[in-house]
């Protein structure tokens, strides 16, 4: 939904053999997120606006991959918080934004960062940061 759909279907439009279905809630998504999603013409591109919240999305992709006989047989998967590969890449750039400033200033030993509400996964990554070292205040 929102800002992660847009991302996916730009990443797989025109993709052969892969259809990408996205899931938003009615009235929940910006119009112009909105309109990236639905105005994409290609034929792999699925848009469904579902009455409910992201939760109420997100809990029908959950119900899709506990389904294990559907999830094989479509080859299921997702990039959104729930694919542990998009927490881990999201990682990098906690360190490298951590790299940058201690780079241009040296006396700096600790960073903060400031997450956006609604972004679990990128913040599940910093979480993941700091666990695996990365001095974050």
């Amino acid at each position: 939904s929102g800002d992660t759909g847009s991302a996916a279907i730009y990443g797989l439009r025109g993709k052969k053999g892969v259809d990408c279905i996205i899931l938003f809630p009615t009235g929940r998504v910006s119009e112009i997120q909105e309109r990236q999603m639905t105005t994409v013409p290609d034929d792999n591109i699925h848009c469904v606006s579902v009455d409910g919240t992201f939760d109420d999305c997100q809990d029908i992709v959950k119900a899709s991959f506990a389904d294990k006989e559907f999830r094989d047989r479509v080859k299921l998967g997702a990039v959104n918080s729930i694919n542990w590969c998009r927490v881990l890449a999201q990682t990098t750039y906690y360190f490298w934004s951590y790299l940058r400033v201690t780079d241009l200033e040296k006396d700096v030993k600790k960073v903060n960062f400031s997450v956006p509400t609604g972004n679990f996964g990128d913040i599940l990554a910093g979480y993941y940061s700091k666990r695996m070292g990365l001095p974050v205040g």
